[in-house]
């Protein structure tokens, strides 16, 4: 599942959701909700990352060394 969310993100034009069924052996209706969140999520604007963030990493706020 996790492949065919990366390759559904990817935006190759050839993943479909018949191609990741077809090549990663998904059943039909998995495939085409992971390709229909992928396109969701790629015409949702962009998120702005807050502080409270579990994705931040330590001292990511932080400069970078010698500025």
């Amino acid at each position: 599942m996790y492949a065919a969310w990366i390759l559904a993100t990817a935006q190759t034009p050839e993943t479909s959701a018949a191609w990741l069924q077809r090549n990663l052996a998904l059943p039909a209706q998995a495939a085409r909700l992971i390709v229909e969140a992928a396109e969701e999520r790629r015409q949702a604007p962009a998120e702005p990352r807050n502080a409270a963030s579990p994705l931040r990493t330590p001292g990511e706020d932080k400069p970078p060394p010698g500025s």
